[in-house]
């Protein structure tokens, strides 16, 4: 759950020491992490996480197959799609593309976060595709 937000946006949320709470010392972050965890629990089974995951492991695709115009968004700031990725995903596709790359504090969650930035890029895609 760490490396969805950038590590600057994580500094700014919950820098400071841990506090002592009972017997155990209790970090800025993990009254985050908790809720995150309880939410996922409530809204997903185990076995959904699990065929999901085991999709994403077995899934292969060669991007030099990949004819169709895309538009791909990097985040700088993503720790799990890292940027360096796309512009290989980007240099591997046959099909025109381009690379977009924006920054946010808010890394690999841009996507949720980031929509004045990113209407206009999907737009400008989706128009492209229309014309």
């Amino acid at each position: 759950m760490a490396t969805y937000r950038s590590q600057v946006e994580f500094a700014r949320r919950f820098d400071g020491p841990p506090v002592r709470d009972g017997g155990r010392f209790r970090f800025p972050v993990e009254g985050y992490l908790f809720a995150r965890g309880d939410d996922y629990v409530q809204k997903h089974r185990a076995e959904s996480f699990l065929a999901l995951s085991e999709s994403i492991d077995l899934h292969a695709a060669d991007a030099a197959l990949v004819r169709t115009p895309a538009t791909l968004v990097a985040v700088r700031e993503d720790q799990l799609v890292p940027v360096g990725d796309m512009r290989a995903l980007a240099a591997r596709l046959a099909g025109p593309h381009e690379l977009v790359e924006i920054n946010s504090i808010f890394g690999h969650d841009a996507f949720l976060k980031e929509s004045a930035v990113l209407n206009p890029i999907l737009a400008r895609a989706l128009a492209e595709q229309t014309t």
